[in-house]
């Protein structure tokens, strides 16, 4: 048994309907390490980066966009969702980032 190929006019329909359903995808995968990241800590608040980055990596390196995980931060910080709360070195070895300090962050709002 075969599947049939999607209609092109199905298909287009769902590209304009969700032009950009990676960035979605990973737009998800990244609030959910975000609160995952808080729920771990001690106080069930604070987002340490590095724990974000290793829930979203696997042995092959980053699973979401680098670039998208940064401006989440910022992001999120506008929508007031989360603060800074601190500093902490980084473990980033595959970004050469390891040993520079970035922020911590606090959760601060609902999603």
């Amino acid at each position: 048994m075969t599947a049939e190929a999607p209609d092109l006019l199905d298909l287009l329909v769902s590209v304009g309907d969700n032009p950009h359903p990676l960035a979605d995808r990973d737009k998800q995968r990244i609030e959910a390490a975000f609160i995952t990241a808080a729920e771990m800590s001690d106080d069930r608040r604070t987002i340490d980066p590095n724990v974000v980055r290793d829930l979203l990596s696997n042995e092959y390196g980053l699973t979401v966009d680098s670039q998208r995980l940064s401006a989440s931060y910022g992001s999120y910080r506008a929508k007031g969702l989360i603060e800074r709360a601190g500093w902490v070195e980084s473990t980033d070895k595959v970004g050469r980032n390891a040993g520079k300090l970035i922020h911590l962050w606090r959760w601060v709002g609902a999603a």
